[in-house]
């Protein structure tokens, strides 16, 4: 774009959030609609009342900030996503929402830039696979997802783009992302809105691997519409062949609390299911505890960090007046922990999460880190960590069999997994951690004080549709 310093080609394991002046907002993007974040809320509401209709901001879809690894060797530079008439149907599948949430909090996926999932049926999908189709020609799909990011100078979808003059809190975190990318030596493609680009964020314009498409109106990423195109794929090449395991992957386990007893051809009333956030939509599940443990050990062993969730009461209240004992959690409803079934349940998962959690202890030791507290998870750390959280599966979101109703808890647990602490409504005045005492008694933990935390609940709203594979 514009002569300027020689900047090195990029370390791809370079830290990003560091360098970022701001914490991501992102992450705390409302569950249901509309999907606006409180610091943008006023703003957006002020310039809807006044839009016409093709220029409204539109809250009932998620807002697409930015699109792939933060450490993409290539960074493609938007107005906003723009807005579809499929888009509604589309944002408001589980599979995609948990995709997009994955996608705000980093986490691991075999497809970061969610688009070029041969899979992944929606507009946006046809739309990139024609724009980005010269270098689908020189890379398979999956390399190029992990090779690219997309920041939109505007996070929030609408039909057409005016507004440049609505400066939102939001905006600022992908400016920064912009810089960290400049800092570390990054290819950026401006592919529309050169001129806002460059007055939010000037440091592009003596960045000598900085580049204008020739035709903004035609955001095809070519080698005739942009001079930089060689340096594009070159930066794509050099990062396939050094890219490292920048990051821990995760295992999300749910675990539907019931008896191991059963006779001889019957199913137990006990079920577990697994989900790969890189790939959600491949569920394995079982009714057998002990494949189970030998599951969760083996992911542990390979430096997957695991959430594993168990459909029972993992903490209780111990109030300070007598008065208030034998109550239940607050917003627990007809589900009381304290009811003759909810003893039943708190009791039986304490006994199998006790045994589940000695098995890990005896074959993982040391080499993981027991956790409950929700900012410790999505893991961020060198280590693998085991993220223990109480999954409430009740009334309309029960399904048909007990495998269905831990792929439910599973896949809830991942739509939220970027606001865990938000999502969690279930409390209780001085918590005893049931689950910190099994981790104790097994020799996962150590710190007493794991005893007064209380877990993540996650409640979800629907069953699970999908399919549940044998593991």
């Amino acid at each position: 774009m514009v002569v300027g310093r020689v900047v090195p080609k990029q370390d791809l394991c370079a830290p990003v959030i560091p360098m970022l002046e701001h914490v991501n907002p992102w992450l705390a993007v409302p569950p249901q609609p509309p999907y606006v974040l409180p610091c943008d809320r006023d703003a957006i509401d002020e310039y809807n009342a006044e839009a016409r209709e093709t220029y409204k901001i539109r809250l009932d879809v998620l807002p697409e900030p930015f699109v792939g690894i933060a450490t993409a060797p290539v960074v493609l530079l938007g107005l906003n996503p723009g807005f579809d008439d499929q888009d509604p149907e589309v944002h408001a599948r589980p599979q995609f929402q948990a995709l997009l949430r994955n996608n705000y909090s980093q986490g691991s996926s075999a497809f970061p830039f969610y688009f070029l999932d041969p899979t992944f049926e929606s507009p946006g999908r046809q739309w990139w696979e024609r724009k980005l189709r010269w270098l689908l020609e020189k890379f398979e799909p999956k390399e190029l997802a992990r090779s690219i990011l997309c920041v939109e100078y505007f996070s929030y979808h609408s039909s057409r783009f005016r507004h440049a003059s609505l400066e939102l809190p939001s905006q600022e975190y992908g400016f920064g992302l912009v810089r960290s990318a400049i800092a570390r030596g990054a290819v950026v493609v401006i592919m529309r809105g050169s001129e806002l680009w460059i007055e939010r964020v000037p440091e592009l314009e003596g960045h000598s691997r900085a580049f204008k498409l020739n035709n903004p109106q035609n955001v095809v990423v070519s080698p005739g519409n942009c001079a930089g195109f060689d340096v594009v794929v070159s930066a794509i090449r050099d990062g396939i062949v050094n890219e490292g395991a920048c990051r821990l992957s995760r295992v999300i386990y749910a675990v539907d609390i019931g008896s191991t007893r059963c006779k001889a051809g019957q199913t137990p009333n006990f079920a577990w299911a697994r989900v790969d956030p890189a790939d959600p939509r491949c569920v394995v599940g079982s009714s057998e505890i002990g494949k189970l443990a030998d599951r969760i050990v083996r992911d542990l062993q390979d430096r997957q960090s695991v959430a594993l969730g168990f459909e029972a009461p993992l903490f209780i209240p111990v109030p300070a007046e007598s008065s208030a004992l034998c109550y239940g959690r607050k917003n627990e409803g007809s589900r009381s922990f304290a009811a003759p079934v909810g003893l039943a349940v708190a009791t039986l998962g304490l006994h199998q999460a006790a045994w589940i959690l000695r098995r890990i202890a005896d074959s993982c030791g040391k080499s993981i880190q027991f956790e409950t507290d929700a900012r410790s998870w999505p893991p961020s750390e060198s280590y693998p960590i085991l993220f223990c959280w109480e999954a409430f599966v009740s009334e309309k979101a029960h399904g048909r069999t007990h495998v269905q109703d831990a792929a439910t808890a599973a896949m809830a647990f991942l739509s939220a997994e970027s606001n865990l602490a938000g999502a969690t409504t279930i409390m209780a005045e001085r918590p005893l951690s049931l689950i910190a005492a099994a981790a104790l008694w097994s020799g996962l933990a150590t710190d007493l004080d794991v005893l007064h935390q209380p877990t993540v609940v996650i409640r979800p709203d629907e069953p699970f549709a999908g399919d549940v594979q044998a593991a």
